[in-house]
């Protein structure tokens, strides 16, 4: 079974496709884990493409529908 998305209308901004597995960065960005992943890992790595500050996977959030609210 898909899992639903807590965000279904959100569009990814790397893929152009509804978010799947949304992770928000330390400065407010949301992409899906698998994009945010993907982009860090190319270079410059470690770096958000939004900011252009040092960003890691470690510091992503997983948006949940436990924590979607904060």
């Amino acid at each position: 079974q898909e899992e639903e998305s807590v965000l279904p209308d959100y569009i990814d901004p790397m893929t152009m496709m509804p978010v799947v597995k949304p992770a928000i960065s330390p400065y407010g960005h949301v992409m899906g884990y698998d994009s945010w992943v993907k982009v860090l890992s190319k270079n410059p790595k470690n770096t958000c493409p939004f900011t252009k500050k040092h960003l890691t996977r470690r510091s992503l959030v997983k948006l949940t529908k436990e924590n979607i609210d904060e």
